[in-house]
């Protein structure tokens, strides 16, 4: 369903640039962290065991880059449509339950780190691909500063999970125009992706992503 609405608001941001001839296009860079938690789990994968495990788990905080183009609807209104990457790598879970590979173990509440269990440590290490469609509201003042709410929807492509997911976020920023065509920007958004279930069969909650970027755009 929800990549109906992608595609919808992909062509609604290609029609109307023909109509509006305010189209842009950007690049990001920018910095993410993601807060990430098991549901409880009992089983067996890469060799652990595990019995009645949650984990709350830690990742590197890491660069990401993506690319967005759109088109103003109105002076105010305009539509995006965005693609992100980023990388997850596993550091340490805090965990509650049992989990041994037959000669170490950890039991009760205590954290592992990913040199602990190799065989699975990397296993965790994610990479995350984000297909968005936005809808922006710019706030016209006087001067060459644009501050922006925005709103997005749309899927996760996670490396070792078994289906995409949807995802919701929310962006708040502003932009700098250099020249009349030219800008750069700054913005933050929270990212929550439908929680999944990944190839050794342990399922997440939601997961949640903040993320800061560094943007610079061209309108045509």
């Amino acid at each position: 369903m929800f990549k109906q609405i992608l595609a919808t608001a992909v062509a609604t941001c290609v029609s109307t640039s023909v109509f509006a001839g305010n189209m842009y296009i950007e690049g990001q860079l920018g910095m993410h962290n993601a807060d990430v938690s098991t549901s409880s789990y009992s089983g067996t994968a890469a060799g652990i065991t595990f019995t009645n495990v949650k984990a709350d788990m830690d990742f590197d905080t890491a660069t990401s880059m993506g690319i967005e183009f759109g088109a103003n609807m109105t002076d105010n209104v305009r539509l995006g449509y965005a693609f992100s990457t980023m990388n997850l790598d596993f550091s340490s879970a805090t965990i509650s339950g049992t989990a041994t590979d037959g000669s170490t173990t950890i039991s009760g509440s205590g954290t592992i780190n990913k040199s602990e269990f190799p065989s699975i440590g990397s296993t965790f290490d994610n990479k995350v691909k984000l297909f968005e469609a936005k809808v922006y509201y710019d706030f016209k003042g006087t001067g060459s500063t644009t501050p922006f709410i925005g709103a997005g929807i749309g899927f996760a492509d996670i490396e070792n999970a078994e289906d995409m997911e949807l995802a919701l976020s929310i962006t708040a920023g502003a932009n700098f125009d250099i020249s009349d065509s030219v800008y750069f920007g700054v913005n933050a958004s929270l990212t929550s992706i439908q929680g999944p279930t990944d190839e050794l069969g342990i399922g997440y909650e939601d997961i949640s992503v903040t993320s800061g970027r560094l943007v610079v755009g061209k309108r045509f």
